[in-house]
């Protein structure tokens, strides 16, 4: 199944194969994407290839997902679970159906938590890390929002220094894999945020959230369908006074004054925005497809919450996880939401994993051991 974000895809691909590799404004943000569609259809040409492959992908990323739980908590029910809740919410399979840059984003989002899993337990082999490298960036530089994992590695690992610095000896400190990895990204933290900085400024040049502002719009393009009934319900009204920053200012100097300067304007924009794509609803869908989404979600959300909150859950799991949850709300929903939910798909599978340990806490006792597990 395709749109217009399809489109976009498939022509800079196209491009790519008359051209070579080059900067495209935008799309290029997308290019591990674009990666994935030329390299399935150099074996597979046509649409097929691409959903064939991103099935395979997934496939892998459960069987990623299962094992990252296995090496962060050691019990085999909470990754039943965590693979489970990874099936139940079916939309995540479905979506590779679509070709979208979410389909691939999941499945890669799976396989780094899993090399990132065997980091933690000291487990990561030498040839290993290369892989992990690749299957990060191939993350980084599949869709905009993924942002948020370099977020959370980043806090993970200066939260890591901070603590080996002062329970481990020198020695063992500098031998340590995660620990010197994380001394490194301290050392040469400022070229690391400048070029943290100067990469979301150029991404958010592409995108137009100031006319967004402008017109009140919680999903995008509902304006153009502004007489429908159900588009009262995602528009918010625009303050006459609304403070517009100057056209010529960079990017990200004009989204953090337009919302500073429009503060509550700006916090009734996010809550409206956060609620729907939290939740995973829409006015315009079905009560079934709500209910339905809810049935599922709420669940995890809930455990997922208790179990950050627990005492028994590494802090620099705590960091990582709370800080790749925060960016990749922040980084939608300061922008906009799109019209079918499938911004929040990426996100599941880290809060299943933490939720079915939560939920394995209080209800383990109750699995089958049919499931062997």
């Amino acid at each position: 199944m395709t749109d217009a974000d399809t489109w976009g895809y498939m022509t800079y691909a196209e491009e790519i194969r008359q051209q070579g590799i080059f900067y495209k404004p935008h799309h290029f943000w997308y290019i591990g994407y674009v990666l994935l569609i030329i390299g399935a259809n150099s074996i597979i040409p046509g649409h097929e290839g691409i959903v064939i492959f991103q099935y395979l992908l997934a496939y892998l990323a459960l069987i990623a997902l299962y094992f990252t739980s296995i090496n962060i908590f050691n019990n085999p029910k909470a990754a039943f679970l965590t693979a489970f809740w990874f099936l139940a919410f079916f939309m995540i399979s479905f979506w590779n159906l679509f070709l979208y840059a979410e389909s691939l984003l999941i499945s890669l989002y799976c396989i780094s938590f899993f090399f990132l899993s065997r980091a933690y337990r000291g487990k990561l082999t030498t040839l290993e890390v290369p892989l992990m490298i690749i299957i990060i960036t191939w993350a980084f530089l599949t869709k905009p929002t993924a942002i948020a994992l370099i977020a959370a590695l980043l806090i993970a690992g200066l939260y890591n220094l901070f603590i080996s610095t002062k329970s481990s000896k020198p020695s063992s400190f500098i031998l340590h894999p995660s620990s010197f990895i994380s001394f490194l990204l301290f050392l040469f933290l400022p070229a690391v945020a400048g070029t943290f900085l100067i990469l979301l400024n150029q991404m958010l040049s592409t995108f137009g959230f100031v006319e967004n502002y402008q017109i009140g719009e919680i999903v995008y393009n509902i304006h153009t369908v502004a007489d429908q009934p159900y588009a009262k319900w995602l528009m918010i009204k625009v303050p006459e006074n609304l403070y517009l920053p100057n056209p010529e200012a960079p990017p990200l100097w004009k989204l953090t004054t337009i919302i500073i300067m429009n503060p509550w304007y700006s916090i009734k924009l996010f809550a409206t925005k956060a609620f729907y794509y939290i939740f995973y609803i829409r006015p315009y869908f079905s009560w079934t497809h709500n209910i339905l989404a809810l049935a599922v979600l709420l669940p995890m959300y809930y455990f997922a919450v208790r179990q950050l909150m627990a005492k028994n859950l590494d802090a620099i799991i705590k960091s990582f996880v709370i800080t790749f949850l925060a960016v990749a709300v922040l980084s939608v929903c300061l922008l906009s939401i799109n019209w079918n939910g499938r911004f929040l798909v990426p996100i599941l599978p880290i809060i299943f994993l933490i939720g079915a340990k939560g939920l394995t806490d209080r209800v383990g006792q109750y699995i089958p051991k049919i499931f062997n597990v």
